[in-house]
């Protein structure tokens, strides 16, 4: 039968990787709607072509252009199909996986800590039998 740290432990890393999962998931989910974002963005950008013939802008479906000057003072999200781009390609950066590992890693430390320190008292306990010759 384990011990109470050793079932803390286990069941941190269990959560920490629910925890890594879930995010892996959402990451993946983000990702594919940035990816139609830009797929309707282009579709609308071929529609916008052929409806006037000759084509004097050029509607711009990068995520990474759309979204240089984000945090710039000024900055005004476009209209339509570009402002869904830009607010998917935020979604990407601020719900990506970091923040998911971070926490499963924090709830795997905090829970695995007991089971750390009763290994570690352990460990002295033999260190100090082997030097009195125990």
């Amino acid at each position: 039968m384990m011990d109470r740290p050793t079932k803390l432990a286990l069941t941190g890393a269990a959560l920490a990787v629910a925890l890594v999962s879930l995010g892996w998931v959402r990451s993946l989910t983000l990702e594919a709607e940035l990816r139609e974002a830009q797929a309707a963005c282009e579709r609308e950008a071929a529609a916008t072509r052929v409806a006037s013939g000759v084509f004097s802008g050029r509607l711009i479906c990068e995520p990474d252009i759309l979204t240089r000057d984000l945090y710039a003072v000024d900055y005004k999200k476009p209209p339509g199909v570009q402002g869904r781009l830009v607010d998917a390609q935020r979604a990407v950066w601020s719900e990506s996986l970091g923040p998911y590992a971070f926490g499963g890693f924090t709830i795997f430390v905090l829970l695995a800590m007991p089971w750390l320190w009763y290994f570690l008292l352990r460990r002295l306990r033999e260190l100090s039998d082997a030097i009195k010759g125990k």
